[in-house]
């Protein structure tokens, strides 16, 4: 069982080995001289979630590791904060969506999430 000061832990400790920005010339440092050459947009992530919820902790922590891998931004949203999210998903979380698009709910479905930061690199 994760708690929420442990996770926050552990993502400091990965945070370091993010893969840099991505530029759209190919290169990857931040120092490009190219006129043409822009950051691409990053994916983001949302996890509806509560305090209280460790299926939210293990899908968070999923994430982080999957950072690893691919360039996105997670953003976690209290259901409790908001009556509209609340309603909505108070029996469902955590609830995942990429770019304000629901992805899915309960667990991270890996394959599709996959597929969804594949389609964002091109």
């Amino acid at each position: 069982m994760i708690r929420h000061g442990t996770l926050l832990f552990r993502v400091a400790q990965f945070s370091k080995y993010l893969p840099p920005l991505r530029l759209s010339c190919g290169k990857t440092n931040r120092n490009c001289t190219s006129k043409s050459c822009t950051v691409e947009e990053i994916p983001v992530i949302q996890v509806f979630s509560s305090p209280s919820c460790t299926l939210c902790d293990e899908v968070l922590f999923q994430l982080e590791q999957l950072r690893l891998t691919y360039h996105f931004k997670i953003e976690t949203v209290n259901i409790k904060e908001n009556q509209l999210w609340k309603r909505k998903y108070q029996y469902d979380i955590p609830v995942i969506h990429v770019n304000d698009q629901y992805l899915c709910k309960h667990s991270l479905d890996l394959e599709l999430l996959h597929a969804r930061l594949k389609l964002s690199r091109k």
